[in-house]
């Protein structure tokens, strides 16, 4: 048999990874396999590692995210998060907009949504639901609802922010996952702040299927304060670590 030439075999391999790169798409996640509690490599099925341990263990599921990663707790009290705090979960059901009646429930449509992986059963989803659902009364209460943000005008430049509060808001928010975890470093990077924007508020994807960073609505992240954060990253030319 003929094999085809070392040209047309990179043309075929490199040109659509070159086109996929440029083309914008945002990352998706994984698609879920049916692999036991310990995928990649985790321990935390062990007996000996505390349930809270598992909140922030990033090798539960295939997407590299913790629960901690999307969700602040009781613990964590100065950290930003896109997602509801884990404290007092029992107390303000039903969660995921009235999806989950229970935190089980709660617990598994995160995993399966953010994790990338199949339902818990047994004792692996009763402990991670009692190490989520602690704290009662400690978190804050359940957001009030909010209309959806208005579409970012790409064309038009976003009004000016403070750079300085957008550092601080950086590392409350995103250094946890960009610069320390599974999304890939930000800081240092030139961007055209429109387009942060909407990547920011979930504007440049669909929400389902599933895609790797949760977005920051207003009720998490005010207007103001995107304004902050681009324009610290705008200006972040060179990193500074």
């Amino acid at each position: 048999m003929r094999r085809p030439p070392l040209e047309a075999v990179l043309a075929a391999v490199l040109v659509p990874a070159v086109l996929a790169c440029g083309s914008g798409a945002p990352p998706r996640l994984p698609p879920p396999s049916a692999t036991p509690w310990a995928a990649g490599g985790t321990t935390a099925a062990a007996a000996d590692v505390p349930a809270r341990a598992r909140l922030d263990d990033r090798g539960l599921g295939r997407s590299g995210l913790a629960c901690t990663d999307c969700h602040g707790t009781a613990e964590t009290l100065d950290v930003l998060r896109p997602a509801p705090r884990l404290s007092g979960l029992p107390a303000r059901l039903p969660l995921w907009s009235g999806l989950a009646p229970s935190v089980e429930v709660a617990v598994n449509l995160c995993v399966e949504r953010w994790l990338a992986r199949p339902a818990l059963t047994g004792a692996a989803l009763a402990d991670l639901a009692a190490a989520a659902g602690a704290g009662a009364g400690v978190g804050a209460p359940p957001a009030a609802p909010v209309s959806a943000p208005a579409p970012v005008d790409e064309s038009a430049e976003r009004p000016e922010g403070d750079a300085h509060r957008g550092r601080a808001i950086y590392d409350a928010a995103c250094r946890h996952c960009h610069e320390e975890g599974p999304g890939g470093a930000l800081w240092g990077r030139a961007w055209a702040r429109a387009a942060l924007a909407r990547t920011v508020r979930g504007l440049d994807r669909p929400r389902h299927p599933g895609t790797l960073m949760p977005p920051f609505g207003p009720e998490v992240l005010s207007d103001d304060a995107l304004d902050d954060l681009t324009t610290a990253l705008a200006d972040a030319v060179t990193p500074a670590l």
